[in-house]
């Protein structure tokens, strides 16, 4: 709620704004009327002066900065009188935070149909809040402890707590049951909260997070268990309300991340079959991408070179052949096409072997990573020289007498 003394004063329904040490910032002269003194002779008063001392002593406490709530809060109606007279008014307080003297309080008096700006706002807010809550594609949750949790003690009576305090579902939206897989017509708030959130090690060790993260996490990976006593794999943020060190209530949002991970967990399993597959196949396998990045390699490749892949991985593959060589007819190397030819390659040790290549595009429609293949050469005499494509050397036809 911002703050603006202009627009407050000009309120028709009668107001009363109060600083923190409870004197009077604005009284408007509708409230003024209502009480039937003198906007000056309000005033002079304080709010122990206007409203009952356990109510006084509330707002008192809420206004000091103890509660650790921040923003502004609205309260239920309650009766405004000057000291020593029976004429009174129902003003509806209203904590506001936005001044540059601190928080302010703000009473708005009610008309005769009960209604008054403030209530007005509040009633509009919920509403909002309620159709959002109920329409919103994502599951949302409120859990309320009746019995809230004292988080002034150690971790596992917190954890015991949070488990054990009678609590209930405040809010369980539509989403929510879908996700869970409710039958139809079956209130999810009407479900004790142990039947979806059991004490068990995973759900403790997820209570000791929220702990260390002052019940404040956002995406982290939870398993749950739908109606039906699946399992589910989701993504879970968490908020809290917590008022001098008590918890009242937890709440948050639910993704529904299974699909995803079986396909994740499908796709490992892929790659763990291709890595087996280039770790049994007897040529050497280098994985590189247009910058001529090293990103892969298989184990024939470490022996033939006898460079061990955590040397060769992020290097660069013309520490070990030269890609600027014109490959045969004036080709690149970066081409689409399947590319082969023979060339020098380094080993470690500074020496070369000539190996037949075989390059080939990893996705053929952008051409970003190259697989090469490395089988030696079966020739008498290796080639010396430059080291770059090159022709292999033929052997001579042996010779005919006669």
């Amino acid at each position: 709620m911002s703050f603006d003394e202009s627009r407050l004063e000009a309120r028709g329904a009668p107001l009363l704004a109060f600083r923190e040490d409870g004197s009077i910032l604005i009284a408007n002269d509708a409230v003024s009327r209502a009480l039937g003194c003198t906007t000056d002779a309000l005033k002079q008063m304080g709010l122990r002066d206007l409203v009952d001392p356990g109510t006084a002593t509330t707002l008192e406490h809420f206004m000091s900065d103890r509660t650790g709530r921040k923003g502004p809060m609205r309260f239920a109606p309650i009766p405004v009188r000057k000291a020593k007279k029976l004429k009174s008014c129902t003003m509806v307080p209203e904590l506001s935070e936005l001044h540059p003297t601190g928080r302010i309080l703000i009473l708005e008096g009610m008309s005769k149909n009960g209604e008054c700006g403030l209530v007005g706002d509040l009633e509009s807010e919920l509403a909002l809040l309620r159709r959002f809550v109920r329409d919103s594609a994502e599951a949302m949750w409120c859990m309320v402890f009746d019995e809230p949790v004292d988080l002034t003690v150690n971790d596992a009576e917190i954890v015991r707590q949070v488990f054990e305090n009678q609590c209930h579902w405040g809010i369980c939206n539509a989403a929510m049951a879908r996700m869970y897989n409710l039958p139809p017509g079956l209130d999810m708030t009407q479900m004790p909260v142990s039947a979806y959130f059991r004490r068990s090690t995973a759900n403790e060790a997820f209570v000791r997070m929220l702990i260390e993260a002052n019940f404040n996490i956002d995406a982290v990976p939870t398993v749950e268990l739908r109606h039906d006593g699946s399992v589910m794999y989701a993504e879970t943020s968490v908020r809290a309300d917590v008022i001098e060190g008590r918890l009242h209530r937890m709440w948050g949002i639910q993704r529904d991340v299974t699909d995803e991970r079986v396909s994740k967990s499908h796709l490992e399993s892929q790659e763990r079959k291709v890595s087996r597959v280039l770790a049994a196949l007897p040529d050497g396998v280098l994985v590189i991408d247009h910058q001529r990045t090293v990103l892969a390699v298989n184990p024939a490749l470490e022996a033939l070179l006898d460079w061990p892949a955590d040397m060769i991985l992020g290097r660069s593959a013309g520490e070990m052949i030269d890609l600027d060589q014109p490959l045969p007819n004036g080709r690149q190397w970066y081409g689409r096409d399947v590319q082969r030819w023979s060339a020098q390659v380094k080993r470690r040790n500074g020496d070369r072997v000539l190996c037949d290549i075989h390059l080939a595009p990893i996705a053929a429609a952008d051409s970003k990573y190259f697989v090469l293949s490395f089988r030696q050469a079966l020739v008498g005499e290796p080639l010396v020289g430059p080291v770059g494509a090159q022709k292999r050397p033929r052997k001579r036809p042996p010779k005919v007498d006669g």
